[in-house]
């Protein structure tokens, strides 16, 4: 679930890949959109098959701690904690639907209301072993049958929301809050990568039709499909730019 910000609102994502560590600070404008202010990154090999994390963890510390002072360096800022995105092979999305009977008189929607549809997808049942990491409202129905982005003010008995889950093992997510302890930060949330991408360079129109994006990285590439705008599957597979770069070197034998 998005947190709700107010202007003048810092805030701090994280980005791990196997090949990069990046950091960027925001700050929210007037417009309740996020300016950067600082961005940084470290080039690294992280990549180990010792943990859930898929990371070498003493080496992950140390170059966390790096980028973070780099940060604070350039912004001065203190860094204390930050959003994670996390890759697609780290999480499930799972379709949810909570209904909330409206109540007051005039049997209009309240932002109680929708909260309260919300906080009823994070009491969901999920498989042993895991845990719900984001929540990603997607429309509500009306009992109507109107289906709507905003309910809040809507005439109606009764909503329904179709949501997405999304769910992370718990020794993943225990290894990463670790992780970020040991570098002197928590974890304020978390957040599937392909989705961040999508709301960053895709348009409006956009967001609302079916979507494969593909991100394409050193070693690894994430992809996520939305099907009118609704998220439906995410995964990383073991292939990235330099296998191509490898594969183009030894066919026309270059180098």
């Amino acid at each position: 679930m998005e947190a709700v910000l107010a202007i003048g609102d810092i805030i701090v994502g994280v980005d791990i890949s196997f090949s990069k560590v990046s950091l960027v600070i925001g700050k929210v404008d007037g417009s309740n959109q996020i300016q950067l202010i600082v961005a940084s990154h470290k080039e690294c090999d992280l990549e180990s098959k010792s943990n859930s994390l898929g990371f070498d963890e003493d080496s992950l510390i140390s170059i966390l701690s790096e980028v973070v002072e780099e940060a604070e360096r350039i912004s001065k800022l203190k860094i204390n904690s930050a959003y994670v995105s996390l890759q697609g092979n780290k999480l499930q999305i799972l379709q949810k639907q909570a209904i909330k009977t409206v109540n007051n008189k005039e049997q209009r929607v309240t932002e109680n209301d929708v909260i309260s549809t919300i906080l009823e997808i994070g009491k969901s049942d999920v498989e042993t072993g895991y845990t719900i990491i984001d929540i990603i409202p997607d429309i509500f129905e009306l009992d109507s049958g109107e289906m709507v982005k905003e309910p809040i003010g809507k005439k109606s008995s009764k909503i329904t929301l179709y949501a997405q889950a999304i769910i992370a093992k718990k020794l993943y997510i225990n290894e990463l809050k670790n992780v970020f302890e040991k570098a002197g930060l928590s974890i304020d949330g978390y957040s599937p990568k392909i989705l961040a991408e999508k709301d960053f360079y895709c348009e409006e129109r956009e967001k609302k039709e079916d979507l494969l994006i593909i991100d394409m990285g050193y070693r690894k590439t994430d992809i996520g499909l939305f099907i009118k705008g609704t998220f439906i599957h995410a995964d990383t597979f073991d292939i990235g730019g330099n296998d191509i770069t490898t594969d183009i070197e030894y066919i026309f034998n270059i180098g």
